[in-house]
């Protein structure tokens, strides 16, 4: 009993300062609206008639496969600790990251959080977990852009030429929305890491630790990590790669549908649309412009309404699938640290 109050405290003051606020809430609501006005704008019986060609045996071949590309991003993120640092925790701490961002309703920068304190509770420090976790997330946007390129170049070729000058301003809206998040990203490492530290410091208190660190300590770690240009390179191949197979799963979805899109459409629609759910990171879930997403860019390769919303849907199915269980794993081993500290 001793353990399981502070427990509970302590995780809700995690999520909650992790992004629940009133903004995320409004930004959680008007997304709600817009996808419920979606939906019965496709009309609900076809968008189910779509959900159903997948079954239950597609779908968990589909989170299988999405499996393996978070315990490859958890490799991707290994690469900057030390060499005796567990993979296990990386991963681990990758899953609770992506778990927290989609089952819960915070921002994608609530489950940045909580991916770093998971990875603490494998023996990582709060210093390196902060610091790799921008790296990490910096290195994985820079990754985005050759794979967004690629979805841009099979665009200008494959097809759709009759939409002429639309494919212009969707290749010049894709390349700026995939290359604001990384340069955000480095802007605020060169300029707002003392911000971060006051906030790593609070978040740090709000979850019953420390963050007994000096002034710059957070901005020094950063750019010892930058500096280790092995590590760096391979944590951008391995991402760059999942982003490749993250088409794959695209088209493995729609294929598994009975769809007959091929695959350079379906990395042309997956590029694009991860592009689009960066640019709406406040959001919960990306939650409507998603799926106005994939509506939107279906309709370059005659994809129905009604199979774009479902397979929006269905990833969202497969985001609560993992999404559940890596929340409930954070809670137990959180749990299990503070009842070891207790006796």
């Amino acid at each position: 009993m001793r353990a399981s109050s502070p427990h509970h405290g302590q995780s809700g003051d995690a999520a909650r300062h992790a992004g629940v606020s009133r903004p995320v809430l409004i930004a959680l609501a008007v997304g709600s609206v817009g996808l419920l006005w979606l939906m019965l704008h496709v009309g609900l019986g076809p968008i189910a008639q779509a959900a159903e060609q997948l079954g239950w045996r597609g779908f968990g071949i589909v989170v299988l496969f999405h499996l393996g590309l978070i315990a490859a991003m958890g490799c991707a993120w290994r690469q900057h600790g030390p060499e005796q640092a567990s993979l296990g925790g990386f991963i681990l701490g990758r899953f609770v990251r992506d778990s927290a961002a989609e089952a819960l309703p915070l921002s994608q920068v609530g489950g940045f959080v909580i991916g770093a304190r998971a990875l603490t509770l494998s023996g990582a420090t709060g210093l390196f977990a902060a610091s790799s976790t921008l790296v990490d997330l910096t290195i994985e946007a820079f990754a985005k852009l050759p794979y967004t390129v690629l979805g841009l170049l099979l665009l200008q070729m494959g097809g759709a030429a009759a939409h002429g000058a639309m494919l212009w301003a969707i290749t010049g809206l894709g390349l700026a929305l995939v290359l604001l998040p990384p340069i955000a990203f480095l802007v605020l490492q060169a300029r707002g890491a003392d911000w971060i530290e006051k906030l790593a410091a609070a978040l740090a208190r709000r979850m019953g630790a420390n963050w007994p660190f000096d002034q710059g300590a957070l901005r020094a770690e950063i750019t010892r990590l930058y500096r280790r240009r092995g590590a760096v390179a391979r944590a951008f191949c391995i991402h760059s790669s999942t982003w490749m197979l993250g088409g794959v799963e695209l088209w493995l979805m729609l294929h598994l549908m009975g769809s007959n899109l091929g695959l350079a459409p379906a990395i042309v629609i997956d590029s694009l649309l991860n592009g689009l759910r960066s640019f709406a990171f406040a959001i919960p879930g990306a939650l409507g412009v998603q799926e106005a997403g994939y509506v939107a860019l279906g309709t370059l390769f005659d994809l129905p309404p009604e199979v774009a919303v479902a397979m929006s849907l269905l990833r969202r199915g497969r985001d609560l699938a993992y999404g559940v269980p890596g929340v409930v794993i954070w809670q137990y081993v959180e749990g299990r640290r503070l009842r070891q500290r207790s006796f």
